[in-house]
């Protein structure tokens, strides 16, 4: 879907909202730079999710402020870790494969903390 295909969506949405309520005050939310939902968070569970069912402690100790790429970075987010490109592959291809999987999402829906800097 391109981008004009999901503001045609969006807007197509919001027009039958307004017609189904009419009288009430609509409010349109928008996520653009992780203010609400934190996605590090999904990206720490998927991280451990490959250790625990892999057997490795590749991510042993990770936490979200380890964690300063998007959740679709993925190269990115592996940099900074020590991997062997073979292992480094296998997370990478796993990674994609599980980071949208239910439990992963349930956890990038904690609420933003902020930061401590």
């Amino acid at each position: 879907m391109t981008h004009d295909d999901w503001m045609r969506a969006l807007a197509e949405h919001l027009d039958r909202t307004r017609l189904s309520y009419p009288r009430d005050e609509l409010v349109l939310v928008f996520d653009i730079d992780g203010t609400i939902v934190d996605s590090r968070h999904l990206v720490v569970h998927a991280l451990l999710a490959y250790d625990r069912d892999h057997g490795t402690d590749h991510f042993r100790g990770i936490t979200a402020e380890d964690i300063s790429d998007h959740e679709a970075l993925v190269d990115e987010i592996l940099e900074p870790f020590a991997l062997p490109e073979p292992v480094r592959h296998d997370v990478r291809a796993w990674y994609l494969d599980h980071f949208r999987d239910p439990d992963a999402v349930a956890a990038s829906h904690l609420p933003y903390q902020g930061s401590s800097a």
